[in-house]
């Protein structure tokens, strides 16, 4: 039996999460999960949910005081904000699925933070996105390196623990357990 060799039962679609495999030592995607925001035969884009920043939201703008945390969403343009949400009122949104959007009016956001009408476990922010160009993530699907299951909203916006991977591989059932014991890098073992 190879203990590293995945078998997707679903197939990539918005909505849904990519779990790495656990031997990836890659800074942005080693054990991470990420939230598929958009798929197509033109490629993939997504999120990193589980790698905090050091930086908070309000250290990112002048007279803005949201104490939000911030995420590396991955390394494409590491530089630009991004933010997935519950908020049904934001203009401009993008629905990733039922009750669940990306971006929107920023201005619109900033103002409800500032007003404090925004709690923590409605939105999430990002600097950097992960993305993939045409086949190039069914390409990594077939060298086994990403799971992809199912999530819901609450599980994004509750994803700040670290030990976020570890939860996510505890629900895929028993042959994935294994992975909970194989060390972050087993080098050092």
């Amino acid at each position: 039996m190879d203990l590293f060799k995945i078998k997707n039962e679903l197939k990539p679609q918005k909505g849904l999460s990519l779990i790495s495999e656990p031997l990836s030592n890659d800074d942005y995607f080693g054990r991470s999960v990420i939230l598929l925001t958009e798929h197509s035969d033109k490629g993939s884009v997504g999120f990193v949910l589980n790698k905090k920043t050091d930086y908070i939201l309000s250290d990112l703008f002048e007279n803005f005081s949201a104490e939000n945390m911030v995420f590396q969403g991955g390394p494409v343009e590491p530089n630009s904000l991004h933010y997935i949400h519950t908020l049904t009122q934001i203009r401009h949104k993008v629905e990733i699925k039922e009750g669940l959007f990306w971006g929107g009016d920023f201005e619109q956001i900033k103002e409800m933070l500032n007003l404090g009408l925004i709690k923590e476990d409605q939105i999430q922010f990002f600097l950097g996105y992960s993305g993939w160009s045409s086949m190039q993530l069914e390409e990594e699907l077939e060298k086994h390196f990403w799971i992809i299951s199912e999530i819901d909203e609450k599980e994004i916006f509750l994803s700040r623990s670290k030990d976020f991977w570890k939860e996510k591989i505890k629900h895929l059932g028993e042959a994935y357990k294994v992975w909970l014991n194989v060390p972050e890098n087993p080098s050092l073992n």
